[in-house]
């Protein structure tokens, strides 16, 4: 695919889609019915979910193991785009982030006893 002279592919294959652009060139589309211009940027978008990381966080897992794999794989996406993060560099702090999503009476006691392990 291409827009306005910048290609764009896409691997089926990859459990988490990113790319990877230099800041100077990020883009703007402006809305179709009131304009077709392209506008570049010239500071980084803001955050999506208001907490200065980027995307949107996986949602609570319950201990449901239908939706385990989801929750795995929304979490590795969110830190592939979070990866420069200082939460993301430091295991400790990713696992506790990532325990921190885990809620639910069926998972509660599993993740407190994760938690505690860490703290020892």
């Amino acid at each position: 695919m291409a827009v306005a002279g910048y290609s764009f592919t896409l691997d089926t294959e990859a459990e988490c889609l990113s790319a990877a652009v230099p800041e100077s060139e990020h883009l703007s589309i402006v809305d179709p019915q009131i304009s077709t211009t392209l506008i570049p940027q010239t500071q980084n978008p803001a955050p999506m979910n208001g907490s200065g990381l980027f995307g949107a966080p996986p949602e609570v897992f319950d201990g449901n193991r239908a939706k385990a794999k989801e929750y795995m794989r929304s979490f590795k996406c969110w830190w592939a785009l979070n990866k420069e993060k200082t939460v993301f560099n430091i295991p400790y702090k990713w696992v506790a982030l990532y325990l921190s999503y885990m809620k639910g009476p069926k998972i509660e006691d599993w993740a407190e006893a994760q938690q505690e392990f860490m703290n020892d």
